[in-house]
């Protein structure tokens, strides 16, 4: 009898073998529920800016947690929405009415907010005796639920580098630094001119901060480079909680924000340097709300000009403002606006040479110890009052 061979299944059959086992599997477990009315964030994107940012891949699931974190459960569901180039808001209204959908809006979380929350992210973590959670909240305004979460888990990482066995204030301390302004690059070296410069130019802010009546209090001032780019900075924190700003207090806020500049040309006759880019930017953008959101300009008066185009849920790259005066009204905007900056420059400028004795001990202190805190500045004022006064 012949000797038969073993032939091999065809391939369609072994395909056939793999779908029914998976099918046999599949039904060994529970059929879950069908998730109704769920959909990814991203088509809550497409909702709002028609698809310009369908790429970011948020699931809803991501806003359930971060609703969570301030006590909210509700996340957008049901939402149906054709693609279309630009989506009214009252549309968009009318359709997650229509469908039923729960929308919260989440505001920023207030002081006893953040302190809630960190004992939520703290609850795992050992603290010492020395951390104050009601003093983080205080010095954290405007972050959410994330950025609070990432101070914690950020704190423990470096009590653990210490081999620390539990969390201490000055963790936390670090950790606040590190989400807001960076890392801290010691290793970069600057060269003597250069690090003089950003001594004076942070000296300038401070010494402003610390002159002007409206100013939130300076904490530190440092020159030690940060990832974030900024070569030194100066941390100034609120007291308390605001809702609403004068325009005085805007104005000192200019102030400060062109103290660097102001100390650069006093100290180094004029020659000024691209330090002070980022402060130029951020004078330049709260002069021009000054002028066409809170209507602070008497030459235009108590009205608003410009209207966003953005979304109100979400802010586009894509989007600007709608243009909505004339070409005339437009070159007064732009004279407002630089009339604010001069007198904030002009300011700043006659503050530091009032104070000049005192700016250039700040600076050769920052050279010398590269970062000063609160108290350390307080003592440099009162010595230098004391000269003067003998």
């Amino acid at each position: 009898m012949a000797e038969q061979k073993h032939q091999r299944p065809p391939f369609t059959m072994i395909i056939l073998y793999i779908v029914l086992a998976g099918a046999i599997l599949l039904a060994s477990f529970p059929t879950p529920a069908p998730a109704t009315k769920q959909v990814t964030y991203s088509e809550f994107l497409d909702a709002v800016h028609g698809g310009q940012l369908a790429a970011v891949r948020i699931t809803s699931t991501d806003l359930v947690g971060t609703l969570k974190q301030t006590g909210k459960t509700a996340a957008p569901s049901g939402i149906r929405t054709p693609r279309v180039p630009a989506m009214d808001e009252s549309w968009l209204i009318k359709e997650l009415t229509d469908s039923k959908v729960q929308v919260v809006v989440v505001d920023r979380p207030d002081i006893d907010g953040r302190e809630a929350i960190l004992r939520v992210h703290s609850r795992k973590i050992k603290l010492g005796a020395t951390a104050d959670l009601r003093k983080v909240a205080a010095r954290t305004p405007g972050m959410v639920g994330a950025d609070l979460a990432n101070i914690i888990n950020e704190a423990a990482l470096l009590a653990a580098r210490r081999q620390g066995e539990q969390v201490e204030m000055y963790d936390i301390e670090e950790a606040i630094d590190r989400v807001m302004l960076g890392l801290e690059k010691k290793n970069r070296v600057m060269s003597a001119a250069e690090k003089e410069r950003v001594a004076y130019h942070e000296a300038g802010h401070a010494l402003v901060a610390l002159s002007v009546g409206h100013a939130a209090p300076v904490h530190r001032v440092s020159i030690i480079p940060r990832s974030a780019g900024a070569l030194g900075h100066t941390l100034q924190l609120p007291t308390e909680e605001r809702f609403l700003m004068t325009r005085s207090e805007l104005r000192d806020q200019l102030t400060v924000m062109l103290g660097g500049r102001a100390a650069e040309e006093i100290i180094f006759h004029g020659e000024i340097s691209t330090g002070a880019a980022d402060d130029l930017e951020r004078a330049s953008e709260l002069a021009r709300q000054m002028v066409t959101r809170f209507g602070m300009s008497e030459r235009l008066g108590h009205l608003t000009y410009g209207k966003s185009a953005a979304g109100r849920f979400l802010q586009s790259p894509f989007t600007g403002d709608e243009r909505n005066y004339s070409d005339r009204t437009a070159e007064v905007i732009d004279d407002e606006v630089q009339r604010l900056i001069s007198e904030a420059h002009d300011s700043s400028q006659s503050i530091l040479q009032s104070r000049y004795a005192l700016l250039a001990h700040i600076a050769q202190e920052l050279i010398q110890k590269e970062t000063l805190d609160r108290a350390a500045l307080e003592d440099l004022i009162r010595r230098s009052s004391e000269n003067v006064i003998s």
